[in-house]
């Protein structure tokens, strides 16, 4: 089971970066946590598998774990988390 959140901006690199602070806060607080591995892609971890990649017009957030899934539900933690991409990604 996974769930996959595709957001378009019209942000520079830099600036994705710096508006999803508050996204990866959120994310925190659900016991999800972002490990940059590169300047374009940071892996899911804490209670989830997944990726979030930084795309030159969108922004990707894949995550697969069945507990958190089941947890949350499928649709309100999809709904959290493209709330929290749009409200930020503008």
């Amino acid at each position: 089971m996974a769930i996959i959140v595709r957001e378009h901006h019209q942000l520079s690199h830099d600036s994705i970066k710096s508006k999803l602070k508050p996204v990866e806060q959120t994310l925190k607080s659900k016991s999800i946590q972002l490990n940059w591995i590169s300047d374009q892609e940071a892996s899911l971890g804490g209670s989830v598998n997944g990726k979030l990649k930084l795309e030159s017009q969108a922004v990707e957030l894949r995550i697969e774990s069945n507990f958190m899934i089941k947890l949350y539900g499928e649709k309100k933690l999809e709904d959290l988390i493209r709330s929290e991409l749009k409200k930020h990604l503008v």
